[in-house]
């Protein structure tokens, strides 16, 4: 059983999702066909936050060629990105961050951080 059933069974799960919650397998095929390599495309997740409620971020997938085959993102196909993560958009949604843009805001906010061996301090 183990750590490969449980990544079996997530995988399973958010293929299941993806097909019953209407992301069908014809508009991942659609998306698939009009993919051009080295193209940035972009999808937005819901993230939940740590203070409570949620907030949506756009993740940044960039579609790498491949030297026989249709263009790949990372592992996944552009049919899989499809699936896995909803509708794939071509131009940047307005309004919503990126994940690195949310993170550089959190950093402005907390302040710098101490840097050097900590036996510098002592």
């Amino acid at each position: 059983m183990g750590i490969w059933y449980r990544v079996t069974d997530a995988i399973d799960c958010a293929l299941t999702d993806a097909i019953h919650s209407g992301k069908s397998t014809r508009e991942a095929n659609a998306f698939a066909r009009t993919v051009r390599p080295h193209k940035t495309y972009y999808t937005i997740v819901t993230h939940r936050s740590p203070r409570g409620g949620t907030y949506e971020l756009i993740h940044e997938h960039i579609a790498s060629p491949q030297f026989t085959g249709p263009p790949m993102f990372g592992h996944k196909s552009a049919a899989g990105l499809w699936l896995t993560e909803g509708p794939v958009y071509s131009e940047r949604p307005p309004g919503l961050q990126t994940i690195r843009e949310e993170t550089e805001a959190n950093q402005k906010q907390v302040g710098p951080q101490i840097k050097g061996h900590l036996s510098d301090y002592s």
